[in-house]
C-alpha cells in the first residue's frame, strides 16, 4: 500500500530551532571577541610612547585620567552591547526568513505532485506573505484552468454524442428510403416521390445540424471578428420581422416590432446580430406553442452618469412558459427544454448557445425569464458611441 505523503509541518523543528539558537551564539562570540580584541589594542596603545611622531603617550596627550578611561571603557562596553543585540536580532530574522522559505518550497513541492487543493499557510511569514499569496493565487488560477479544460472536453464530448445522434437518426432514415429506392421496393412514381421527398427533408435536417455545429464552432474561436457599425435599430428588426412574416403566418403567429424612442440607434456586427435574432424567432416559432404572437422590442435604459447608456433588445412571445431550471440553463451547450426534446422540429440545442457567444463577444449579457406572462429572451449591450442628442 503506498503510503500518501505526509502534509509538511510549517512549524519549526527541534534542529531548526538549534539552528537559530546556534546562530545567536556564534555571532555573540564574534562581538565578544571583537569587543576584547579592541578593549586590549587600546589598552596597548593609551600608554605607548610615540617617539618617530614626536608625541608623548596618549594618556598624556589627552589627558586621560582614570576615571575618563573607566568613562569611555562604560560607553564603549554599552555601545558594543547594543550593536550585539541589534546583530543578533538580524541574523535571527534573516536565519528565520531561509529557514520558513525552505518550508515554503517544501510546500510548493507538496503542491506539484498533485495535491492541488492545498494551500500555503501564511503564519507570520513577514515580507514572504505577498509571495506566499502570489503563489496561493497561481494554484487556484491552475486548478480553475485545469477544471475548466476538464469541462470543455467534457461539454466537447458530449456536444460530439448528441450531434452524433442527431445526425445519425436523419442519415439512417435517407439511407433507407434511398434503399427501397435502389432495390426498387416501391410500387409506382408516387411512392418513389414520396421516399425522394422525405430523404429530402431528412437531408435539410442534416444540413441544418452540420451548419449549426459549424456556427457554434466558429463563435467560440479567438479570431472570430467582431465588425461594429451604427445602425437603426427599429429598420434592422422590421427587416428581420418581414423576413419571417410567411413562417409565422404557417405558425398562426404574428411578429410586432416595437422600439422606444422610434430613432433609437445602435452599434454591433448587422450580420451576426442578424444571426442571433434568427436564432431567437426560430426558437420562438418552433416551440411558442399556443403563442398568438412574437414581439420584438429595443429600448434605451440610462446608467449612471459615469457609465455609458445600454439599449434592451427582447424577443417576446405568449406561448406556452418554461420551468425555472430551464430558465437557467436555456443556453448552455446542448441543453434543450422538455418541450424542445419531444418536439418534431428538427434541433441541436445550440442555437441559443451561438446566442450567447455572439452577444458576449458584444460585450453583452443575454438571459430569459418570464415577463407579464410571456417568454422573454433578453439581451443587454452598451451603447458604444455618443449621439448629439442622446436617442431623440
Amino acid at each position: 500500500m503506498i503510503e500518501k505523503p505526509a502534509i509538511p509541518d510549517t512549524k519549526l523543528s527541534r534542529s531548526e530551532k538549534f539552528e537559530i539558537v546556534l546562530e545567536a551564539i556564534v555571532t555573540l562570540w564574534i562581538v565578544f571577541f571583537f569587543y576584547l580584541s579592541v578593549i586590549l589594542l587600546f589598552s596597548a596603545i593609551v600608554d605607548l610612547e610615540m617617539d618617530f611622531l614626536e608625541l608623548k603617550t596618549l594618556r598624556v596627550q589627552f589627558m586621560l585620567t582614570e576615571e575618563r578611561l573607566l568613562s569611555i571603557f562604560y560607553i564603549f562596553t554599552a555601545a558594543i552591547f547594543i550593536i550585539a543585540l541589534l546583530l543578533v536580532l538580524w541574523r535571527f530574522k534573516r536565519r528565520l526568513r531561509v529557514i520558513r522559505l525552505g518550508h515554503v518550497f517544501k510546500q510548493l513541492e507538496y503542491i506539484t505532485e498533485g495535491h492541488y487543493d492545498y494551500r500555503i499557510p501564511d503564519t507570520n511569514l513577514g515580507s514572504l506573505s505577498s509571495v506566499v499569496t502570489s503563489i496561493n493565487k497561481l494554484v487556484d488560477s491552475t486548478v480553475e484552468a485545469m477544471e475548466e479544460e476538464r469541462r470543455i472536453e467534457k461539454t466537447k464530448d458530449e456536444l460530439i454524442t448528441n450531434v452524433g445522434h442527431d445526425i445519425r437518426t436523419p442519415l439512417t432514415s435517407i439511407i433507407g428510403y434511398l434503399g427501397l429506392i435502389e432495390n426498387k421496393q416501391y410500387h409506382n412514381v408516387e411512392e418513389i416521390l414520396e421516399y425522394t421527398h422525405t430523404a429530402y427533408t431528412k437531408a435539410l435536417h442534416m444540413q441544418t445540424l452540420v451548419s449549426e455545429l459549424f456556427d457554434y464552432a466558429s463563435s467560440r474561436q479567438t479570431t472570430y471578428v467582431i465588425e461594429p457599425s451604427k445602425i437603426q435599430i427599429k429598420l434592422f428588426l422590421e427587416q428581420l420581422a418581414a423576413d419571417f412574416e410567411l413562417a409565422a403566418e404557417e405558425k398562426g403567429m404574428t411578429l410586432e416590432v416595437s422600439v422606444e424612442p422610434a430613432k433609437l440607434m445602435g452599434c454591433f456586427d448587422v450580420e451576426k446580430m442578424a444571426r442571433v435574432f434568427n436564432n431567437l424567432i426560430v426558437n420562438a416559432l418552433k416551440y411558442g406553442y399556443g403563442a398568438s404572437v412574437i414581439k420584438l422590442k429595443a429600448y434605451y435604459k440610462a446608467q449612471e452618469p459615469q457609465n455609458d447608456p445600454i439599449i434592451i433588445y427582447e424577443v417576446r412571445n405568449n406561448g406556452a412558459l418554461l420551468s425555472n431550471d430551464d430558465l437557467n440553463n436555456i443556453f448552455n451547450r446542448t441543453y434543450r427544454t422538455d418541450q424542445s426534446r419531444h418536439s418534431d422540429e428538427p434541433g441541436s440545442g445550440l442555437g441559443l448557445s451561438i446566442v450567447k457567444n455572439i452577444v458576449e463577444l458584444h460585450g453583452g449579457h443575454v438571459y430569459a425569464l418570464i415577463d407579464a406572462d410571456e417568454l422573454v429572451f433578453r439581451i443587454e449591450m452598451l451603447q458604444t458611441y455618443k449621439l448629439g442628442e442622446p436617442n431623440e
